[in-house]
């Protein structure tokens, strides 16, 4: 019993349980407000978080978004285009990789 109490208390030092809900919604709200900023929110009509998972110890959120019926460039329909936003709470930064670096944060 011991042995189980001492490595689960390793296993939860490590972060293998991964991060907590109020972790992965702190880093949901973060990227909505990022990924909007960055794509200029006068033409953004609407975000919304798709998935949430953990890779390479940093949250990784699946923001989709539409824009509004002003921007120039708005495809027909009403789908929505996808981002993907890295937030390591750690080190306290928000990025969106490039095209080039999507393969490696994709689930």
């Amino acid at each position: 019993m011991k042995k189980i109490i001492i490595t689960l208390a390793a296993l939860s030092l490590v972060g293998c349980f991964g991060p907590s809900d109020e972790q992965k919604q702190r880093a949901e709200n973060a990227c909505k407000e990022f990924v909007i900023d960055k794509l200029e929110s006068k033409y953004t009509h609407e975000a919304h978080v798709f998935d949430t998972y953990t890779k390479d110890g940093k949250i990784v959120v699946e923001v989709g978004y539409r824009y509004n019926e002003d921007y120039k460039w708005k495809r027909d329909g009403d789908s929505y285009s996808v981002r993907i936003c890295v937030h390591d709470e750690e080190k306290g930064t928000i990025s969106i990789p490039s095209v080039f670096q999507m393969g490696q944060w994709k689930k």
